[in-house]
């Protein structure tokens, strides 16, 4: 049985005509994404080289994304907190070993477990009129401790 597709159509609001893929070729490009991912590609980067290899847009690019971390995901048989299990011990051994990398890792920490402290955006001073200034709130559980 041949693949026939229907002649693409431009609708009302698109530039150019779209074609739906077919199942070996979103299949042929979640691959393609997945290994960019695995290669630690950028957002950016990743949204280039599915430009040029297959000439579709970021909006369906993020999509594939999403589809390729998912099929990674189901690949690697893990779940989610056991992945981020491992990848906490790596970023301690890390912070134990190597003290040019140190900051990076505690600062991809301080993302994994959120304890940053948080920043609050007052659009107006005390007075109602002043400029926005930034508030941050921090307790003293959250300062860290002098060595």
């Amino acid at each position: 049985m041949k693949n026939k597709r229907k002649p693409p159509v431009i609708r009302k609001g698109q530039r150019k005509p779209y074609i739906k893929a077919t199942t070996q070729e979103m299949e042929e490009r979640i691959e393609f994404v997945a290994r960019c991912l695995v290669r630690q590609l950028s957002k950016m980067e990743i949204h280039k080289a599915i430009k040029l290899k297959f000439n579709i847009e970021w909006r369906m690019t993020d999509i594939y994304i999403a589809h390729a971390r998912r099929y990674l995901q189901k690949q690697s048989r893990m779940s989610k907190e056991e992945a981020k299990d491992i990848g906490i011990g790596v970023l301690l051994d890390v912070i134990r070993t190597d003290p040019k990398q140190r900051v990076q890792a505690e600062k991809r920490l301080s993302e994994i477990f959120g304890y940053n402290a948080p920043v609050k955006l007052q659009p107006v001073g005390e007075d109602g009129i002043g400029p926005a200034e930034f508030i941050v709130h921090v307790s003293e559980k959250e300062l860290p401790k002098a060595k």
